[in-house]
């Protein structure tokens, strides 16, 4: 078999090189959110221009697919967090980000398609994070509101179950919600090919030569050549640029069986690191990399981490069923020395726009244009 797909690639057939092209204006390496967006976002400046997605999955695998759903912008223990490690002014600029990504996603698709629910979100105030109290959220609210000019973001509830087992401190928001990300990624598609974006799917980049423009891709699928190449593969993306601080963290995603709970809208704990939310009669949960951080890499379930996500749900939600796991799979976020998303280009025509954090739903919308205003200003060059 790798002797005829190997000859299929060195030697195309007339009709190939009639109708599948090699050579395009811009070639978008990576087929998730940050890289559909940037394509259809591309093709509304220029209509004209010549513009391809490689993809290395499929049909699936990438992060766009693999994440929780979650269409949010931080909660608060995990924001008083950046606070400390990033300072108000950065934190706060990121968290007006995302919430610039979450409203462009409510204008852009509609609810029904990819399912799209705004039943807010909640987090469980406990143990280390009990000095969250009504002053820091005041704090956090003036913060946000200056910056994104949302009121009130977070409230403070006590007394209010929320589908939970215990009667305990929550904060509450109205400004978050939850989607299919599969049914987001096939709508963008349909959307792509319409307007001419030609989407290569299964196609692995292997190496990027860049020494001089029209930049080439060695692929698995031969050699394709562009004047202007966005790289959008997140986490993965030092496997094709070494030096770029970006590395990929895993997070261990579980659904259970069918149970009966009242669960409603998104539900956070230990600043972000651990999430659940229900999704029909089944509960999904997910995250717990901050317990064994030397094991955050790979593609190995822990299943310490099972444990605990099973023992948290176990603790929390209000039900008289078993907790069972009947789905599971692993997601990776692109992270780095810093929370904010990596953009940069360099002389002959490379854009990377990697490191989303985990935030990478609502985020993605945001680093599109980005990097599409570099590809527009070096085509311009």
């Amino acid at each position: 078999m790798k002797d005829y797909l190997s000859s299929y690639q060195k030697d195309r057939s007339l009709w190939e090189r009639r109708n599948w092209p090699t050579h395009f204006d811009v070639i978008i390496v990576g087929g998730g959110f940050t890289g559909l967006y940037a394509a259809l976002e591309l093709k509304n400046h220029s209509a004209d221009l010549r513009i391809a997605v490689l993809d290395a999955s499929i049909r699936f695998g990438g992060a766009s697919t693999r994440n929780a759903g979650f269409v949010c912008f931080g909660s608060p223990t995990e924001i008083l967090a950046d606070f400390e490690s990033m300072g108000e002014k950065k934190a706060v600029e990121l968290i007006a980000q995302r919430i610039e990504g979450i409203e462009y996603i409510k204008r852009r698709f509609p609810a029904e398609t990819i399912e799209l629910e705004w039943n807010g979100g909640t987090e469980i105030i406990s143990g280390d994070n009990t000095t969250v109290d009504e002053e820091r959220i005041e704090m956090i609210n003036d913060l946000i509101q200056e910056g994104s000019g949302i009121s009130k973001a977070f409230t403070l509830k006590k007394g209010i179950k929320f589908g939970l087992k215990k009667d305990i401190v929550v904060c509450h928001t109205r400004h978050e919600g939850s989607m299919d990300p599969v049914k987001a990624v096939i709508h963008l598609e349909k959307e792509c090919e319409e307007k001419g974006v030609e989407i290569i799917q299964g196609c692995h980049v292997r190496q990027i030569m860049d020494d001089d423009n029209p930049v080439h891709l060695k692929t698995t699928l031969g050699t394709f050549s562009a004047t202007r190449v966005a790289l959008c593969t997140n986490a993965l993306s030092r496997d094709l640029y070494p030096g770029l601080d970006v590395r990929p963290a895993k997070n261990q995603v579980y659904v259970t069986s069918r149970i009966r709970h009242s669960l409603i809208g998104t539900y956070h704990m230990d600043k972000g690191f651990v999430y659940f939310r229900p999704v029909g009669d089944r509960v999904l949960i997910g995250g717990g990399r901050h317990l064994h951080r030397k094991n955050e890499e790979g593609v190995s379930f822990d299943h310490r981490i099972e444990d605990f996500l099973k023992e948290t749900l176990g603790s929390y939600l209000e039900t008289d069923d078993e907790i069972r796991f009947e789905y599971k799979w692993i997601g990776h976020i692109g992270i780095g020395q810093s929370k904010e998303p990596l953009v940069s280009s360099n002389l002959n025509g490379v854009i990377h726009g990697v490191r989303l954090s985990g935030m990478g739903v609502a985020l993605a919308p945001v680093l599109a244009k980005k990097i599409v205003n570099l590809i527009l200003d070096n085509l311009d060059a």
